[in-house]
């Protein structure tokens, strides 16, 4: 019968942090980081990192992005000024038919505060 023994140690391992190949001298617990800066940036990652589950599982923090579009237009009409005497007609019996119009709830008959005005302008 034979006998086989097999025994396994860690030869080294990968800094967590910068990923720099640290070497196991054989004495205690392996090294997981290769200086106490990268320790650092490990400890600063966990607790970041607990911190941002707690804050999801609260709802402090939006799951989904945020977004608003606004979109304007701007639209100016412009309307042609009459220049011939049959277009300054066309539009002048326009302003009567709306002065005369009394079916019109919004018209310039129910508004009887800016004929003068129009008058005047005339």
């Amino acid at each position: 019968m034979v006998e086989r023994t097999v025994t396994e140690r860690s030869a080294g391992r990968d800094c967590a942090w910068c990923g720099t190949w640290i070497v196991h001298t054989g004495k205690g617990r392996p090294r997981r980081t290769c200086s106490k800066a990268c320790r650092n940036r490990v400890s600063e990652l966990k607790t970041a990192s607990a911190r941002l589950d707690r804050d999801l599982a609260a709802g402090r923090i939006p799951t989904q992005p945020r977004r608003e579009v606004v979109e304007r237009t701007v639209t100016e009409i412009r309307e042609a000024v009459p220049t011939r005497a049959g277009e300054w007609e066309t539009l002048l019996e326009e302003l009567a038919r709306q002065l005369l119009d009394v079916d019109a709830k919004r018209g310039l008959a129910h508004r009887p505060y800016d004929h003068a005005r129009i008058y005047h302008a005339l």
